[in-house]
């Protein structure tokens, strides 16, 4: 069955991976606007980051990778544009480089919630179970008020037969995230599947009827009611 999307935003995926790239290009330009540097020095640094930006925008990624990789040799540390050139590599379809400079930003900020969202995302595209699991487990603990997360990590348990651990979660998103963030019926929905996996017919049904109080027209709760 495809998963079901419990988020009601169903763009926030899309805004988190291009407002990441491009939130830290501003900070960026704006932090490079603001040093003191030779006139001759500062002239070119801007022209760099106009003819970066005008690339980027234009998403001729291909040939703002290059450029972006140039620049990071002479700033290594420069957490901006390595992010540039992260995303640029994710949106060219190069997800092991895409990979790896995502890891190197994340060295520069641990806990960095985003980060560790997006890389957990490419761990999965990359068919590494393991560290996508262990970078949302991180990504959650870092950034606890996102239920975009928790909905991954609860997934996650569930595949990787971790079915406790799952149960707690989805409740955890019951409980703590109100009508406006998740659709509740959904997440009861994801519940009881659970408790189907387990064996636990009761708590199942239990489950389903909580969902079916928020939403008593969903197909996917009266289907699995009728499975049972």
């Amino acid at each position: 069955m495809k998963p079901i999307d419990v988020i009601k935003d169903r763009r926030k995926l899309a805004i988190l991976f291009v407002g990441l790239a491009v939130g830290l290009f501003i900070v960026w330009q704006y932090q490079g606007s603001n040093r003191k540097t030779e006139p001759e020095n500062n002239v070119s640094r801007k022209s760099q980051r106009k003819e970066i930006q005008d690339l980027y925008e234009k998403q001729k990624f291909d040939d703002v990778i290059p450029k972006l990789q140039s620049q990071l040799k002479s700033e290594p540390q420069n957490q901006q544009l390595r992010s540039l050139l992260a995303s640029s590599f994710w949106r060219t379809g190069k997800i092991d480089e895409s990979f790896r400079e995502y890891k190197k930003i994340l060295k520069l900020d641990p806990s960095n919630g985003e980060t560790l969202y997006l890389l957990s995302i490419l761990a999965g595209q990359l068919k590494k179970p393991k560290q996508e699991l262990d970078y949302t487990k991180k990504a959650t603990t870092a950034k606890p008020e996102s239920a975009q997360f928790k909905v991954k990590l609860a997934r996650l348990y569930s595949q990787n037969s971790k079915h406790e651990e799952a149960i707690e979660i989805w409740k955890k998103l019951i409980n703590e995230f109100d009508d406006t963030q998740v659709d509740k019926d959904e997440l009861y929905f994801e519940l009881a599947k659970v408790f189907i996996e387990v064996g636990d017919e009761s708590q199942a049904r239990e489950a389903i009827q909580a969902g079916l109080e928020k939403d008593p027209n969903s197909k996917n709760l009266l289907a699995l009611q009728d499975s049972l």
